[in-house]
């Protein structure tokens, strides 16, 4: 395949695995996400990827050719760090620069394609800027308009918006997707923000435990989740656990039928597999008490806050807890009533 390819990728640190067998690809053009929590292996990827640390096993493959004997500077890889690693002494367009001046080009040529490189970040006319005069967003745009003016195939970006606040870090996700699209290089960018990852990929890799857990699309991902902590790192919460019993999934709010199985394989869904239900339903705390018309589950009201995404509404349903957002606050301890239809739900695994 052309692009980043990687296969196996094993790495351990003082005896302990950190990567285990890690494969990926990441095609020309398109932006892969690399999503984990902190301490899964994220950035030791991205440096054995780079030619800065050495695997275990496993091959880094470009265009389908083994890297493993190719050093840093050869790769044409571009590096983008979470810490911008400016150097404090030289101004704005001396940092772009410095990666030019052994290339052979001639000072009218770097000083164009600093120019150039300056105004795809949006910094047009700041070469003479001191860089401590700069913002934090300011700063990130030079480090990354460095990293474009090299030219490089492949983009590597470390967690480069981590340290800057939400506002400013929302901003620049707009940008930098417009950014790397634009530069036409392919590029893995590492994360442990889920909202930056599902904003910025259009391929999702979640590395958890030394290990890729799911790939793919990101709303491929986000809808058929592979088991449950997977579900729970991306943020979905309303999960039941139940057993499948000729078709029906048993709970301890009941039974649920009419589901879609045909995502999991025979094995998941024999008689007596163990289920999560990933609940997607509507909650209506103004429901009567007439007859039900199926499809309603019943609980109070443990909580309610104010979120900028609107109420964060805690519904006990007989010990099961599950959230929602809605627009209007609900008074605690009110009765609320989940509205779920199969079409709600979506059946995973609960053995990884």
């Amino acid at each position: 395949m052309s692009g980043l390819s990687l296969r196996g990728i094993t790495k351990e640190y003082e005896g302990k695995p950190l990567l285990r067998g890690i494969t990926l690809d990441v095609p020309p053009g398109e932006i892969a996400c690399l999503l984990g929590p902190s301490g899964s292996g994220k950035s030791t990827l991205l440096r054995i990827i780079a030619g800065l640390e050495k695997p275990d096993a496993g091959q880094v493959l470009w265009d389908e050719q083994d890297l493993s004997g190719t050093p840093v500077h050869r790769r044409q890889f571009g590096f983008v760090f979470q810490d911008y690693a400016l150097f404090p002494h030289l101004n704005v367009g001396r940092n772009v620069a410095f990666g030019l001046h052994a290339s052979g080009l001639s000072a009218d040529e770097i000083h164009a394609r600093v120019s150039d490189s300056l105004k795809a970040v949006n910094l047009p006319g700041y070469e003479n800027r001191a860089v401590q005069e700069l913002s934090g967003g300011e700063q990130q745009r030079v480090a990354l308009a460095r990293t474009l003016v090299t030219h490089p195939r492949l983009l590597l970006l470390d967690e480069p918006l981590a340290a800057l606040d939400r506002d400013l870090r929302s901003q620049l996700q707009e940008e930098l997707r417009a950014m790397l699209h634009a530069a036409e290089a392919p590029a893995l960018y590492v994360t442990h923000d889920q909202e930056e990852a599902f904003y910025l990929a259009d391929r999702l890799y979640l590395l958890d435990q030394g290990a890729i857990q799911q790939g793919g699309e990101p709303g491929q991902l986000y809808l058929h989740p592979v088991d449950g902590k997977t579900a729970g790192f991306f943020g979905i919460k309303n999960q039941l656990t139940g057993v499948l019993s000729n078709g029906v999934v048993n709970t301890s709010l009941g039974c649920f039928s009419g589901l879609d199985y045909s995502h999991l394989t025979p094995n998941q869904r024999t008689n007596g597999s163990k289920v999560i239900l990933l609940l997607r339903c509507a909650v209506n705390s103004a429901a009567t008490r007439k007859a039900d018309p199926g499809g309603i589950v019943r609980g109070i009201v443990a909580d309610c806050r104010f979120f900028p995404a609107g109420f964060q509404v805690i519904v006990n349903c007989s010990g099961e807890v599950f959230t929602f957002f809605l627009p209007d606050p609900v008074a605690i301890g009110s009765e609320a009533c989940l509205l779920v239809q199969p079409a709600d739900i979506t059946v995973i695994t609960a053995e990884g």
